[in-house]
């Protein structure tokens, strides 16, 4: 995927969790941030940068769902049950009393947890709170004020051309709050040094680029690369 970026800086999650941490730092509101559900050192950048900046991190019914049943397989994970540092957000529905009844019973394990937007409207400097696209709605609610935003995911979900209209929404949202948006991710994918290293670390009789919109620049690593096409088999 990487091989055409030439001088790319090859970010790690380390310098992910310092630039989100300086982010929540300098805000004077809440700080709300969009990352995958499913990824585990994510959950623990935005963790760890709330601790270090005194505030709780705030996860929906279905991260905190997540985050506890993968926590028997995964150690790093917080005890959402029971870390002071973690609250579950439960948003306004139905009887609008916030009554148990309200939710799913799997959310309900979590309601000793539970955090409303009341709460996190009257103190809003106290909170990073993890917000999806399709829980924008709750700004309505929250009403922010000096926020700021982190996307720390990957820039096609949000920057794709098949993404015109979530990105138009998501702009006026935060134009309308007059959030400020900013940006800490990582790839997950290798860096081109970091390919050619392993290209040339096993030394494989024969490459074959996949994933890439740059196969020619295998061919500068290595002495036999068959170039895949399309419709066609490679017989090894």
């Amino acid at each position: 995927t990487r091989m055409s970026y030439e001088t790319e800086h090859n970010y790690t999650e380390k310098e992910v969790e310092d630039k989100v941490s300086q982010i929540v730092s300098e805000s004077k509101g809440i700080v709300l941030a969009y990352f995958s559900m499913l990824n585990i050192d994510r959950i623990m950048t935005f963790y760890n940068a709330a601790i270090a900046n005194k505030r709780k991190l705030v996860v929906d019914t279905r991260l905190a769902y997540i985050i506890h049943n993968l926590r028997d397989k995964i150690k790093v994970l917080p005890d959402v049950m029971n870390d002071p540092n973690i609250l579950v957000y439960f948003r306004l529905c139905k009887s609008c009393t916030f009554d148990k009844m309200d939710y799913y019973p799997w959310e309900r394990d979590f309601m000793s947890k539970m955090v409303t937007y009341k709460e996190i409207n009257a103190h809003q400097n106290k909170f990073l709170m993890h917000l999806g696209f399709y829980r924008l709605m709750e700004l309505v609610y929250l009403q922010p004020k000096n926020a700021d935003f982190i996307y720390s995911s990957s820039e096609h979900f949000y920057e794709g051309e098949d993404n015109e209209e979530q990105r138009t929404i998501w702009e006026n949202w935060m134009k309308h709050f007059k959030i400020k948006f900013h940006k800490a991710h990582c790839s997950g994918h290798a860096s081109k040094q970091d390919i050619i290293d392993l290209v040339k670390e096993i030394n494989p009789k024969v490459l074959i680029p996949i994933h890439t919109e740059s196969p020619e620049e295998f061919k500068k690593i290595h002495n036999n690369v068959k170039m895949p096409i399309k419709g066609e088999a490679i017989l090894l």
